[in-house]
């Protein structure tokens, strides 16, 4: 191997291996290739499971939701049915639970019980392995490797800033929509609350602070819960329970829910999907 002037270009020098000239590089390398790989794997390995885990949350938040609502129905139902439990259709008859509830068997012998749910969560395994040969009969190789250039390393900000750029949205939208089931599922247990507060106040409806005190929801209601505030206003025979949204990070829509038991997105437009303010919740 030899050096070999340049015509024109004092102090430039061509690479002379074997008869042939070793040019510039003009690609990436596979070392390079592989590494931008391993990062794209190890951005997806902390985004999947995450995902995961946001609509696992969602489900076990709806879950409790709904034992406490069956449990709140089974008080109602024992006081108007003699001091007996009542079955899941007994009690959806009953006007005391919704016909959605599909998840929960309840036992009239031996009290309501959560129909168990396993959870399991995968985690993501990355290994890349790469390894260099050098090529039988001398082939010439460059060992020139003293780190990325500019270009190459502002690809690999680029790739990194894209995957953020779609994984970020869509953990948010996962929040969201963890936070909108509950949401729904929380106004549905202040309903059948309502019901229950209806029988032992002697015919008047109560707010969030006095149903709390009676005991039939939690103090979480106070506050901020699952990212929604919740509230309700009475008047006379008549209530209105809502759920809205802390911020827009936590929710995109807010719901409302009446004696009827019905929840439906709030009549605010910014707080429904399109054209759908005012409907029930499907």
């Amino acid at each position: 191997m030899g050096k070999s002037p340049v015509k024109g270009f004092p102090g430039c020098s061509l690479v002379m291996a074997r008869g042939g000239l070793v040019k510039n590089r003009r690609g990436f390398s596979l070392l390079e290739l592989l590494i931008v790989v391993a990062i794209i794997l190890i951005i997806a390995t902390i985004a999947i499971p995450s995902l995961l885990r946001s609509r696992q949350s969602a489900n076990e938040t709806a879950a409790v939701a709904t034992l406490k609502m069956v449990n709140t129905a089974e008080v109602t139902y024992s006081s108007a049915a003699g001091s007996t439990y009542g079955s899941l259709p007994e009690l959806i008859a009953a006007g005391l639970m919704d016909t959605t509830v599909r998840s929960f068997v309840v036992d009239s012998t031996a009290g309501p019980s959560l129909t168990s749910a396993r959870f399991v969560e995968r985690g993501l395994s990355v290994c890349s392995r790469f390894q260099t040969d050098s090529n039988q009969g001398g082939q010439l190789m460059n060992k020139n490797n003293r780190g990325f250039s500019l270009l190459e390393l502002l690809i690999v900000v680029a790739i990194i800033l894209i995957i953020a750029t779609i994984a970020i949205p869509s953990l948010l939208r996962s929040r969201q929509a963890a936070n909108e089931s509950a949401a729904v599922a929380q106004v549905r247990t202040i309903t059948t609350a309502e019901v229950t507060y209806l029988s032992s106040s002697g015919g008047s409806y109560g707010d969030v602070s006095q149903l709390v005190s009676a005991g039939l929801l939690d103090s979480g209601f106070n506050g901020t819960k699952g990212g929604y505030n919740y509230s309700v206003t009475t008047s006379g025979t008549d209530y209105t329970v809502f759920a809205s949204p802390a911020s827009t990070n936590n929710g995109r829509y807010g719901y409302y829910s009446t004696p009827d038991g019905v929840v439906r997105y709030s009549t605010v437009t910014t707080l429904a999907p399109t054209s759908r303010s005012g409907n029930p919740v499907q």
